[in-house]
């Protein structure tokens, strides 16, 4: 965390140094006895989860470190063999493991919030493993590590009760979120909020409950498309969009567009982000991020699905017509490039 902390430092001198110690930070970072999917720490046990986990934060830190601030010889081994590791080690610890247990049966004399948090960590955690891994695929057209059906961990929790300050204030938040309406009774993973978005048109009530699920988990959910679409823009056999795509790509923008029209300031009873007070919204750490732009990454994920589509000139293209990558795993991000640019040639 220093070290990234370093990288973004407004003195060139402290971001060089920061460069200097990044090799030998990720060393360590993958040396640790705690990290790995074939260490003598392997089961999941409450004795050893929260130092494998601190492990695999560490790992995945430096994966993203090293992919957008390293060397070329860096980012390769990040994108080629360390991100491999992160995954492998995610797998062992289970994305089936990042559920939250019971939370409705949740009372003040039950709650425990540092098994809470702790829980919430390795949620969060796994399901980080989509987002670089599908920006792996749209950067450098990399072939998808993580599978989008294996993804069975929780969605991520509203922010308010994962940056509550205090105990009673994350139970207040918890026992809002459990008991409101639109969620009571219900747990969904990332694959399950996937499927049901992949199924036919939403009900309005189901479209509600997605739009009050946040920035962040509906930005997870693009990322998992872009897994999808992969698949689709590199294929060679002709165009043929999948009827669960197209109900995709359809449900999400509607339940995005109903977030931005009724601009929801609480997220199943709790405060949304920059909703609350003036301290609050100016620590910057509380704030959504760049997953607040995800409609630009569906429209991506639209442009890259209809690169596939055949010209109205040419309904029968001839083999290596078409759009579709050739090269993977390529540093210069040729492909991004293109597809970027045939969608300026659209407007113009």
């Amino acid at each position: 965390m220093v070290l990234l902390g370093a990288s973004y430092s407004p003195h060139a001198a402290t971001r060089e140094r920061a460069r200097y110690w990044a090799d030998s930070v990720e060393a360590m970072a993958f040396a640790d006895e705690y990290f790995g999917s074939a260490t003598v720490f392997s089961a999941l046990n409450a004795a050893c989860l929260e130092r494998r986990l601190r492990a695999l934060q560490a790992g995945h830190a430096m994966c993203i470190y090293q992919t957008f601030e390293g060397n070329t010889m860096a980012r390769r081994r990040a994108r080629r063999c360390r991100f491999n590791e992160v995954v492998a080690m995610a797998r062992e610890l289970g994305f089936q493991n990042g559920r939250h247990e019971n939370l409705e049966d949740v009372t003040r004399d039950t709650f425990s919030w540092e098994e809470f948090i702790l829980k919430e960590e390795l949620v969060r955690t796994l399901v980080y493993m989509i987002v670089l891994d599908s920006a792996f695929g749209i950067l450098y057209n990399t072939i998808p590590r993580v599978m989008v059906s294996e993804i069975q961990t929780d969605l991520v929790c509203p922010e308010a009760c994962f940056q509550a300050t205090t105990e009673s204030e994350c139970l207040q938040h918890l026992l809002a979120w459990t008991s409101h309406p639109l969620w009571k009774g219900r747990r969904l993973s990332i694959a399950g909020a996937f499927g049901i978005l992949s199924g036919t048109n939403l009900d309005f009530q189901t479209q509600q409950m997605f739009a009050q699920f946040g920035d962040l988990n509906l930005y997870l959910l693009i990322c998992a498309f872009h897994s999808t679409v992969f698949y689709i823009r590199n294929s060679i056999l002709p165009f043929e969009q999948t009827r669960s795509v197209a109900n995709f790509s359809r449900n999400w923008r509607r339940i995005w567009t109903l977030r931005e029209l009724r601009r929801f300031r609480e997220a199943f009873g709790t405060p949304a982000q920059g909703t609350g007070d003036d301290a609050m919204r100016m620590e910057r750490w509380r704030q959504t991020g760049f997953m607040k732009e995800a409609l630009q990454f569906w429209l991506l994920g639209q442009i890259m699905v209809e690169s596939k589509r055949p010209s109205q000139r040419d309904q029968s293209p001839k083999l290596g017509d078409n759009d579709a990558p050739i090269q993977f795993d390529q540093p210069c991000m040729n492909d991004l490039k293109q597809y970027l640019r045939s969608f300026d040639r659209t407007l113009s």
